[in-house]
C-alpha cells in the first residue's frame, strides 16, 4: 500500500522522491529505492521523466490505482 501511495505521489506531484519516501514512511531512502525497483522494475526517477501509464507492477496493476 505504501508503494503504491509513492507511486501515486511520483506519478501526479512534483515532490522530490526522497520526500515521498519519507512521506509514506520509508525512513531509509535505500530501502525504499529497491523496493520500489523489486516492485515496479523502474526507478523512481525515470517514473518521474516517463509517461508513467505505461508502467505496471509485478501484479500487473498499473502503478498509481
Amino acid at each position: 500500500k505504501r508503494l503504491r501511495q509513492a507511486a501515486y505521489l511520483l506519478k501526479n506531484t512534483a515532490i522530490p522522491v526522497s520526500d515521498v519516501a519519507m512521506k509514506v514512511g520509508y525512513s531509509n531512502i535505500s530501502y525504499f529505492h529497491r523496493l520500489f525497483y523489486k516492485r515496479y522494475g523502474v526507478t523512481q526517477k525515470n517514473t518521474e521523466m516517463a509517461n508513467k501509464d505505461t508502467f505496471l507492477d509485478k501484479q500487473g496493476s498499473y502503478f498509481g490505482e
